[in-house]
């Protein structure tokens, strides 16, 4: 095997007769073309990676050389997209493929479509969602619409014709499109008002052997929201901690709920005491009356 010519990096080569005589009846011609980077000048090597090995002339073996020149592909610049994240306290970036994020969203879609049971159906939805997967992509600016390498063909063939279906895959049929009609409605309702969460204007388990509760009650929550530097700041920690006592009791039962029951109605009887004896919480609840007023216990009358 001898080397002719050169042409758009492809040796042209001449085969010999002992070559040719040992490889009669393989279709081996005269001349052959193949990567100069791949040849070795052994034509048991070499004739694997052969791009042509049959031609029985000159002519002919330079005019395959030269066709190898239009039949080179032409390779696509590689893209690649900086994503970045940004939050109130840090900063960070990705490099996404965008041929990897077309290529893995047509492998999902692909098992996805596996499972459908209606025949013709998967195919029609999984070409619908990679085409707007696509056009997602476009809107980005991550692709251009003219790649041919993100081409999704989303209309349906002239010549589709939708397959018969059996009664339950009519049914299946039926019940995905209620579906659909269910989810699309859902999404265009507007959102839920909230319900109106009224203010709470006692405890969860107000002591029934303790009148003055309602007034304990709204007095700790005047003293959450603005309280004093004295002893004001006693009575509003010990309210604060029987409140979220009491929330929690409905999660206890037994022998725990009993105890901090009991708990409870201690915080309960020193509440009381500081609402009505303590100077403080009683100069307090004078500069900021309640609409209700604890009475006396010495006199039966009412304190301000």
């Amino acid at each position: 095997m001898r080397k002719i010519k050169k042409i758009n990096g492809y040796l042209v080569v001449r085969f010999n007769d002992r070559e040719k005589r040992l490889n009669e009846g393989t279709g081996l011609g005269s001349f052959g073309v193949i990567d100069a980077e791949q040849y070795t000048g052994v034509l048991d090597i070499d004739r694997d990676v052969m791009e042509f090995d049959s031609a029985d002339t000159l002519e002919e073996a330079i005019e395959q050389a030269h066709s190898l020149e239009a039949e080179q592909d032409v390779d696509e610049p590689q893209v690649k997209i900086t994503i970045v994240k940004e939050t109130d306290t840090d900063s960070s970036e990705e490099e996404i493929d965008p041929v990897s994020l077309f290529n893995a969203e047509k492998s999902t879609l692909k098992a996805v479509n596996e499972n459908c049971t209606v025949p013709g159906l998967g195919d029609l939805i999984t070409t619908q969602r990679l085409y707007g997967y696509t056009r997602a992509l476009t809107d980005l600016g991550v692709v251009e619409i003219s790649d041919e390498r993100f081409q999704v063909d989303a209309a349906l063939p002239l010549n589709c014709n939708m397959p018969h279906l059996s009664h339950e895959q009519h049914k299946d049929l039926q019940a995905f499109i209620s579906l659909i009609k269910e989810i699309e409605e859902y999404a265009n309702q507007p959102s839920p008002e909230e319900p109106d969460n009224p203010e709470r204007t006692n405890f969860q388990h107000p002591p029934s052997d303790h009148p003055t509760y309602p007034k304990i009650y709204a007095l700790g929550i005047q003293l959450l929201k603005d309280c004093p530097e004295n002893d004001c700041i006693i009575f509003r920690n010990t309210f604060q901690m029987v409140l979220e006592t009491d929330e929690q009791l409905d999660l206890l039962s037994g022998f725990p709920r009993r105890w901090l029951s009991r708990r409870i109605q201690r915080e309960y009887r020193c509440l009381e005491q500081m609402l009505c004896y303590n100077e403080a919480v009683r100069k307090y609840r004078q500069q900021h009356p309640m609409e209700a007023r604890v009475p006396n216990k010495e006199g039966g009358g009412d304190n301000g």
